[in-house]
């Protein structure tokens, strides 16, 4: 008889547990942020339920580009960019998750990508 091993049995999950041989529906997934903060002069955040901490610091990439990667829970996140003084965009981004993914780089308060 096989011993039952619990854990994320994902290959393409961040957390796969290969010695798991049954899945616990764990599976946690590498997501970059990424936006552009030209217009607004200044440092930004992210706010969402993405982890304990709901206002995380994103660090500056390059030019006025910050970016943010958490390993998140496979489903439906919904988040949003705030200035470093705290003002929030007026909108919000949703994205399903089933993979990793790096996001296309979006302007401070648009959902339209930056190209270049």
């Amino acid at each position: 008889m096989e011993c039952e091993y619990i854990g994320c049995t994902n290959k393409k999950a961040v957390n796969s547990n290969e010695g798991a041989n049954t899945d616990d529906g764990s599976r946690q997934f590498k997501v970059t942020f990424r936006v552009d903060m030209w217009t607004t002069n200044c440092a930004t955040r992210i706010s969402a339920d993405l982890t304990s901490d709901a206002g995380l610091s994103m660090e500056w990439a390059n030019d006025s580009l910050y970016k943010y990667t958490a390993a998140l829970h496979a489903g439906m996140h919904t988040f949003h960019y705030r200035m470093e003084d705290g003002t929030a965009e007026g909108l919000s981004h949703e994205i399903s998750l089933d993979t990793s993914l790096l996001l296309n780089v979006v302007f401070f308060n648009s959902w339209e990508a930056r190209t270049g």
